[in-house]
């Protein structure tokens, strides 16, 4: 079932000490590595706030296809604002409030790296641009990033994909156009290799 950010990190069998949680747009406190949750809940402790449709900015997508000319869907060349918006929609998980989990082990930190995902607009390869369809969304002022340290950021987000995977209902994966890999809706790979079947191809500045 449906879980919150503690209920995830509790049955990833990982210890966390303490959750911080900043709204978007602003800097996280803390300059250790670690895990950044981007949930649309300000408590982490619930699954709130959920929308039942992805609420995406057709202006948004209108600029990604005129800054990315070379984008497709399914290799099929300048897809129409529409199918874009209907294959992220297939991807969307209604009954979820985790939409990305990102890690860093950069000497920049957890604080660093949120500012550089902050910063990356939507079609440029960075300084990062991890986790890019979040900047479709027309709710980025109402989302929040949840984050804590970790020494092993790499091991412990795998862990936290692997089990959110595990617990979406059957039914929430009767919608979804990739039904093997029910990653948050902004994850598009659990692990070097195996990636969402999404189709969408070549979406930012020089290459995919």
């Amino acid at each position: 079932m449906p879980v919150s950010i503690s209920e995830l990190i509790r049955k990833s069998g990982i210890s966390v000490e303490g959750i911080e949680t900043v709204r978007w747009n602003n800097r996280p406190k803390n300059s250790e590595v670690g895990i950044y949750i981007v949930s649309t809940c300000q408590n982490p402790n619930l699954n709130c706030n959920l929308y039942s449709t992805a609420p995406i900015d057709d202006n948004v997508l209108n600029f990604w296809l005129n800054k990315v000319s070379a984008l497709q869907i399914d290799y099929e060349l300048a897809p129409t604002m529409v199918q874009v918006r209907d294959r992220l929609t297939q991807f969307w998980l209604p009954d979820e409030n985790i939409l990305y989990i990102g890690m860093t082990n950069s000497k920049k930190g957890i604080a660093g790296r949120v500012g550089q995902y902050y910063r990356t607009e939507i079609g440029e390869r960075r300084p990062h641009a991890g986790g890019h369809w979040i900047k479709t969304l027309k709710i980025l002022s109402n989302l929040y990033i949840h984050y804590f340290p970790d020494k092993t950021p790499k091991q412990t987000e795998e862990k936290l994909l692997r089990t959110f995977i595990e617990q979406v209902p059957k039914k929430t994966l009767k919608n979804l156009k990739d039904k093997n890999l029910p990653l948050p809706f902004a994850n598009l790979e659990l692990e070097k290799g195996n990636k969402k079947r999404h189709g969408i191809i070549k979406s930012k500045i020089y290459g995919q």
